[in-house]
């Protein structure tokens, strides 16, 4: 163990530190995950077809979703055939917010079914959104690169990483 910086390191004298980026792996989000039938149709009982905007995470993101509940409250108001989907969890702010009939919810998976199970709960667009702090501003784009795995449409906050991965109006938005 070396001390450096004020703590403990991991790295012995002399070895050099690499970082890997998050990537998404094509053996397990490739084609193998996408000719399954869904969870959700994206039709209504009635066989009226809507559009499914997703979203994916879990309760620690709370303050992250805020971002996006202005947009998708006038979204479900103003276009009657958009569902609100939820994968992992219901962000606290929706219960009462957005009407439980415009939205619908699938609970979190282990750690090896999740490709499957998002490409199964059929987003038409997955959104990202984030706030602009130090703490986001230090994560990956991993989310809109398993959208984009999966040929979903991604729209994410304009908030660096995926204000740097994203390539808005090509990529995502």
């Amino acid at each position: 163990w070396k001390r450096a910086c004020g703590r403990y390191s991991w790295r012995r004298p002399g070895e050099r530190t690499f970082l890997c980026p998050n990537h998404v792996h094509p053996d397990v989000w490739g084609p193998s995950v996408w000719g399954r039938t869904p969870v959700y149709p994206n039709v209504t009982p009635r066989g009226e077809p809507y559009v499914a905007v997703g979203w994916q995470g879990s309760a620690t993101h709370e303050s992250d979703f805020l971002e996006a509940l202005p947009a998708l409250m006038r979204l479900i108001t103003d276009v009657p055939n958009v569902m609100i989907r939820f994968f992992g969890c219901v962000p606290s702010s929706v219960k009462g917010s957005i009407p439980s009939a415009r939205f619908q919810f699938t609970k979190g998976v282990a750690f090896e079914r999740y490709p499957t199970t998002l490409r199964h709960v059929n987003f038409d667009i997955g959104i990202a959104p984030i706030t602009n702090c130090r703490f986001n501003r230090a994560k990956s784009h991993l989310k809109w690169a398993e959208y984009s795995a999966l040929g979903i449409p991604c729209v994410a906050s304009a908030v660096y990483p995926y204000a740097k991965a994203i390539e808005h109006g090509r990529t995502g938005f």
